[in-house]
């Protein structure tokens, strides 16, 4: 699974497509871990990971979580 999604990577960048979220089964996910880390930290990618065709997970960097966090602490407009 791992030379699979190597060959997902390789496309989306000689393609040119936008490097912001990967969906995979947990599955591959699992056996590729590490470089989706590094896609994660290089390329600023968001990764939702699937089991059974559902969304159950994501991977994001860090800064990504400290801005959904921040979100959730700020006032919405109707709370004013």
């Amino acid at each position: 699974m791992y030379v699979l999604y190597e060959a997902y990577v390789f496309v989306k960048l000689i393609s040119g497509a936008p490097m912001e979220r990967t969906t995979l089964p947990v599955s591959m996910a699992r056996s590729s871990f590490s470089d989706l880390l590094n896609e994660v930290l290089v390329y600023g990618e968001r990764i939702v990971l699937e089991r059974h065709g559902k969304a159950v997970a994501a991977i994001v960097s860090v800064a990504d979580l400290e801005r959904l966090e921040a979100m959730e602490g700020a006032p919405n407009e109707g709370d004013r």
